[in-house]
């Protein structure tokens, strides 16, 4: 159909062309207005109206209406963009405030952590000290028995051997025999 009425508007602007230089030429013959060059040029423009109209501006309404739908389609896509990345920001503005408290707190935590390992590093260390200490008197009362047993045996030997150097000074040969014979009487009743 359009190219129907492409082919008749073409040969219609031709034919009019054509009359419209006849009349030109008639037209300087006379003087005055050239109606029918006017009136031929008219007809010309208002095929060529037609021609636009029929022809360019459903393609020329298509492409605006279709620039339109994608301009929109991307301003939409755009605004969602723009939304998103403003709802982030203010997540991430939301986190970076609650991160200072967030800071404090683990700082707060790490502190009251140290000062339970700590405390419970002196109490083992305490633990640890009170058994050493333990052990300590311990081993030191066991020395002390030891030592006293030593002296013991030592003033023991130092006193039997005393008790025999005066026995041999002093015990003469008759208190032997009263010895001797007391020892006889005890064993032989």
């Amino acid at each position: 159909m359009k190219a129907r009425l492409l082919t008749v508007a073409i040969l219609l602007s031709g034919a009019v062309h054509a009359i419209a230089a006849e009349e030109a030429q008639k037209g300087h013959a006379e003087h005055g207005i050239p109606w029918g060059i006017l009136f031929f040029t008219a007809v010309n423009f208002s095929l060529f109206v037609l021609l636009i109209v029929r022809m360019a501006l459903p393609a020329l309404r298509t492409w605006a209406i279709d620039r339109r739908d994608r301009i929109v389609d991307q301003l939409q896509k755009a605004s969602a963009a723009r939304e998103e990345a403003e709802r982030l920001k203010s997540e991430w503005e939301e986190r970076l405030k609650g991160l200072e408290s967030e800071l404090e707190e683990i700082r707060a935590q790490a502190l009251a952590d140290a000062h339970r390992e700590r405390e419970r590093i002196l109490k083992a260390a305490q633990q640890t000290a009170d058994a050493i200490a333990a052990d300590a008197e311990r081993a030191a009362a066991q020395e002390v028995r030891r030592a006293q047993e030593d002296l013991r045996e030592e003033v023991a030997r130092q006193a039997l051997a005393l008790a025999a150097d005066r026995i041999r000074r002093e015990l003469t040969p008759a208190d032997q025999k009263r010895f001797v014979e007391e020892f006889l009487r005890q064993v032989h009743p």
